[in-house]
């Protein structure tokens, strides 16, 4: 089958100029352009993400280099292109660009480079209703006057958004969608959730509030979906009422590298970094007993982020007692930590009266 170049007979620069490339996806219109080397990356990108959202893959994968690709690093691009989660697209607008090195690809590939930029594009798409942008940045070089495209970062193949959750445990948790990754929304489920649609977010940085008042107490897991339906868990967290922490001396957890997931009391069990209500003056045991192999410790700070009252253990692959600390709840604990990995991190909210 004979390769698909977009754009052939131009040399030059692609530094500048891609702004204002706007295609409205289903108009069969070619754009106008004036012939200019700047614009030539942009309509062989926008050819390239149109074949993708169009479930041409093999048609995609004709704009990259693969007949220089002598490491077959490019070889399997059709297949990644048919797992990516992309939507379906309105309109495609090229964004901006950023000059890339030529040597790099000049050394993987067997061909003369003459140029490379990588093309950020934005996407608009809707999502109940309601107009969604999104990014994907294209590669593009130049070789013996033809331009080629791929997209090696950008299309990820599982939904993998990235989600903010403040107060796990408390008796309100606010739940942020901070990066999309391949979700097209984020929704929250539980046994007392109906309606997850009711719990949903569609838009990066939304956020969303829920109470033991409006759902009730437990556990509830928060579900990203991707363009095709597609479903995972991507968090857990907790709704609790205060009184349930009358009555906890000790608070264990297991340390797993991306979180600490709570063990006991019951309440707090499977979720990630749960908050700890604690009654001021009052004694506690805190502390991690099962880890995952790699080394973890447990450090007690303020809100300068600063070891409490000697709060801290050795970090250890093999827990046992001493990564137990015996603890007084003052009005100076803000948060517990694992120093060796940065995911591992609660808070710690401090109460009169349990």
């Amino acid at each position: 089958m004979k390769r698909r170049t977009a754009l052939t007979g131009v040399t030059g620069a692609i530094g500048v100029g891609l702004a204002g490339c706007l295609t409205d996806i289903g108009d069969d219109t070619e754009p106008e352009t004036d012939g200019s080397t700047e614009s030539d990356p942009c309509e062989s990108g926008r050819k390239l993400i149109e074949a993708i959202a169009d479930e041409e893959y093999e048609q995609a994968a004709e704009y990259a280099p693969i007949e220089f690709d002598s490491s077959q690093r490019l070889s399997a691009i059709g297949e990644l292109y048919k797992r990516a989660e992309l939507p379906s697209i309105e309109q495609i607008e090229c964004a901006g660009t950023t000059d890339e090195t030529i040597r790099e690809y000049d050394r993987e590939l067997d061909a003369d480079v003459a140029d490379a930029a990588s093309v950020e594009y934005a996407l608009t798409t809707s999502i109940a209703d309601e107009s969604v942008d999104l990014t994907v940045e294209v590669t593009a070089i130049e070789i013996d006057g033809e331009w080629y495209t791929w997209i090696s970062d950008g299309l990820v193949t599982q939904v993998n958004p990235d989600v903010r959750t403040e107060g796990n445990g408390t008796n309100a948790v606010t739940i942020t969608f901070a990066d999309r990754g391949a979700a097209k929304r984020i929704y929250v489920q539980g046994e007392s959730i109906e309606s997850p649609t009711d719990y949903q977010l569609i838009r990066e940085e939304e956020s969303l509030t829920l109470s033991t008042d409006e759902v009730g107490a437990g556990r509830f897991d928060v579900v990203g979906e991707g363009w095709n339906g597609q479903t995972e868990v991507v968090s857990q967290f907790s709704l609790g009422r205060r009184e349930s922490w009358a009555d906890v001396e000790e608070i264990v957890f297991r340390a797993m590298t991306t979180s600490w997931v709570g063990k006991q009391p019951a309440h707090i069990a499977g979720v990630d970094n749960p908050t700890l209500i604690l009654e001021r003056g009052r004694e506690y045991r805190i502390g991690w007993d099962e880890g995952n192999g790699a080394g973890h410790n447990l450090e007690l700070r303020n809100a300068d982020d600063e070891v409490v009252d000697d709060y801290a253990t050795e970090v250890t692959m093999e827990p046992d007692e001493s990564q137990i600390l015996t603890v007084t709840a003052t009005d100076e604990l803000a948060t517990y930590r694992c120093v060796p990995h940065s995911g591992m991190e609660g808070e710690i909210e401090v109460v009169d009266e349990l």
